[in-house]
């Protein structure tokens, strides 16, 4: 059946429907003594009026609805798609027999090698809210980009930018090249059996993220997650497709929507192994005739079912242990004081963000910051430079959802939990002694609003040393306060604790009370921290994909992104004090670079006290001597520039993001911000410094300070 015989039939289904068929025949009636001759204007009136009574979006959601069922996922062992707007023929792979050597020698492999080649979508109908987006989305009018984000052990891929439609090409290929310590063997070499009886998780599962950033504000938003485990579709599925230890999927990707049960679309894939040469550092010039002579024959469908068939018997085995282990626990737990911990916020699972139940201690596993964040500190600066906020569901109700940490930082989003689990990692991976711990702020906190419990925090507790010294580390903040037990003088905003936990461990607080200076951070005695066993955590978190394994570069090119930024926000800012002063006149004020230059270490000062313990940074206040002539020196140039008589003003923010429009928005919403905006007087001199940092991912802070320099017009 063709596609247009398809379409024909849905619409006519929903257009028979009782409801919909007496809004159409009123519709009719509307235009039968209309002039038949002007055809197109009667059928345009009609349009109008079935838009009117939601008629045409009945439709189209039934449509949308019916689309997942006609391109039902699949294995593709024989692709006829023949959509007219897709450009890559699924029969015709990208890694092609003669592409193999290049592809191979190209990317420095020498192992066995993964190749993950990103077809096309299908079905991405979930940002079609109504007819108006299906005619824009005809019309070219996509306001939305698409990126797809892959991690696979120690390897991370990004793919392009691309316009975020229903069906677009992606025609990307990420190579993974498979080593002896993903693998778990001693040689250099591998073999199919090895590849199949692979130990570590990481080197099985390749993760998969859909992001959605909108052009006009950069908002991010997670349109799917999934996870794949490429050795159960190469190693059943390859011997009926027509490349050995090949194969083309479908997958079926769930929206990530708590409140929808929709499919976010379909990913069209290919799969390829790509065996090691005899020669294992083959020159450039050098080639192979034939590279499947060295391809080793498939292993025999019996013993591979065999193989995960006990593979899936081990998982289900190990999870029901754990579950049953877990409710045991928690039924002594609550046996000890039952009324006394009802309330307090004790969380042993959590749901990711494909609404699947997880231990919390899969969150967190040791992340190393290679050379990109070099202390402790910078890494927690990192984590609060990702914007907090919680998952929103329909009717803007809040919704506790934990994403992977793919997902969050690639996302560059996500509640307080997010922020402490991968804060948490980054300290584990520099040695430290470092655990989430879930419990309470004080209700005066500035967070409250934004997370999906009402004073529900969580925030990173370290010990040093001989465990004397406790350090607490607040994710979304980056400040860190030192704890001092039965001490009257709070430093911190966190009220009461509930549990602590890691990567190894779990401790749940069984003292009589939870407030933090009454409470002993003795974990190791179990009358104080009830503890989950090592050896269960172990056994569960070894499997886990939802922690990360390595981290992002930050983003380039930050002096062109500074200036690019300022100079867009410039122009911005001149148009809204044109419209405001109600006169086109522009001669008795300008721009001044010198002025926007002396701003430049302010700012870079603000940055830098961020990365103070405590406290709230204040780069005209300071604290030590060498504060003191630091500041002289930041802010002596700028009082000799500022002549007598006249008036200097400034207003510094700092903003999670670098979109010149949002900038200026929220900037307006303070008054000092606007007094300079609309300064009259005698030669007056704006000035305006935009500084954009990124230390890690894609995330980026944005320090922008407005200022002027004006004499002020006699009474």
């Amino acid at each position: 059946m063709s596609d247009s015989k398809i379409w024909r039939d849905l619409v006519n289904q929903a257009i028979i429907e009782e409801q919909n068929a007496l809004k159409v025949n009123e519709a009719l009636n509307t235009i039968k003594n209309c002039e038949h001759r002007n055809i197109s204007a009667n059928r345009q009136r009609v349009l109008e009026i079935l838009r009117s009574k939601g008629v045409i979006d009945v439709i189209l959601n039934s449509l949308l609805q019916q689309i997942a069922t006609i391109h039902k996922p699949s294995v593709l062992q024989n692709p006829a798609y023949n959509g007219d707007d897709v450009l890559l023929d699924c029969n015709k792979p990208v890694i092609r027999k003669g592409m193999q050597t290049d592809l191979y020698l190209s990317n420095g492999i020498h192992n066995t090698a993964l190749f993950v080649e990103l077809i096309r979508g299908r079905a991405f109908i979930e940002h079609l809210v109504n007819y108006d987006d299906y005619v824009k989305e005809e019309q070219g009018d996509v306001k939305s980009s698409l990126i797809v984000y892959m991690a696979c052990g120690l390897h991370r891929f990004r793919s392009r930018d691309i316009p975020y439609t229903s069906e677009f090409d992606l025609q990307e290929v990420f190579p993974i090249q498979l080593t002896a310590d993903d693998v778990g063997t001693g040689s250099d070499r591998t073999t199919p059996q090895q590849l199949l009886l692979a130990k570590h998780p990481a080197s099985k599962l390749v993760q998969i993220v859909l992001i959605s950033q909108e052009t006009n504000s950069s908002k991010r938003r997670l349109v799917a997650s999934t996870t794949v485990d490429w050795r159960r579709h190469i190693y059943t599925k390859s011997h009926s497709s027509s490349e050995s230890w090949s194969v083309l999927l479908s997958l079926e990707l769930q929206s990530v929507d708590p409140d929808s049960k929709m499919t976010a679309g379909i990913l069209d894939l290919r799969l390829s192994l790509i065996w090691p040469r005899d020669s294992p550092h083959p020159s450039g010039t050098e080639r192979s005739s034939d590279l499947h002579d060295v391809i080793p024959p498939p292993l025999p469908p019996e013993v591979v079912d065999a193989h995960f068939v006990l593979e899936s018997a081990r998982i289900s085995q190990r999870e029901q242990g754990f579950t049953l282990y877990a409710r045991q626990w928690w039924k002594e737990f609550t046996l000890m004081r039952e009324k006394l911990f009802s309330h307090r916020m004790i969380k042993l699972f959590a749901l990711d963000e494909n609404s699947k139940t997880q231990f919390v201690c899969n969150f967190v596993h040791p992340l190393s910051g290679q050379r990109i964040l070099e202390t402790p500190t910078i890494a927690a600066r990192f984590v609060s430079t990702i914007p907090c906020g919680p998952c929103r569901g329909l009717g803007g109700g809040l919704r506790e959802q934990w994403y992977s940490a793919l997902a969050f930082v690639v996302r560059n989003r996500g509640d307080v939990h997010d922020h402490a689990n991968l804060l948490c990692s980054l300290l584990l991976g520099f040695g430290l002694d470092a655990y989430v711990a879930l419990g309470s702020r004080q209700p005066t906190g500035d967070l409250s609003s934004v997370t999906a419990t009402p004073n529900y925090h969580a925030w990173v507790v370290t010990f040093l040393a001989d465990s004397s010294t406790i350090l607490f580390w607040d994710p979304v903040s980056g400040r860190r306060y030192f704890h001092q037990i039965h001490s009257g003088n709070r430093t911190h905003p966190y009220r009461a604790i509930g549990c602590l936990y890691s990567h190894e461990a779990f401790y749940a607080n069984v003292q009589p009370t939870d407030l933090l200076e009454q409470c002993s951070f003795n974990i190791s005695d179990p009358s104080l921290w009830r503890p989950m066993s090592r050896d269960v955590i172990a056994s569960v978190v070894s499997q886990s994909n939802l922690a990360l394994k390595r981290l992002g570069e930050p983003v380039r090119n930050l002096c062109d992104l500074s200036d690019q930024c300022e100079s867009k926000l410039r122009a911005l800012a001149s148009d809204w004090r044109l419209a405001h002063m109600h006169s086109s006149e522009r001669s008795q004020w300008q721009w001044d670079t010198k002025l926007s230059y002396l701003l430049t270490p302010i700012l870079a000062t603000f940055e830098a006290e961020q990365l103070q313990p405590s406290g709230r940074p204040t780069a005209i206040h300071p604290h030590s001597p060498n504060e003191d002539i630091e500041t002289e020196l930041n802010l002596s140039p700028l009082r000799q520039y500022v002549q007598e008589g006249f008036t200097f003003k400034a207003y510094p923010i700092q903003l999670l993001h670098t979109n010149p429009r949002r900038i200026l928005e929220t900037s307006l919403r303070a008054r000092l911000c606007r007094e300079i905006l609309t300064c009259r007087g005698e030669s007056i001199r704006l000035g305006l410094r935009v500084r954009v940092y990124s230390y890690a991912e894609e995330a980026t802070v944005t320090w922008v300070m407005f200022a002027c320099v004006y004499k002020p017009l006699p009474p």
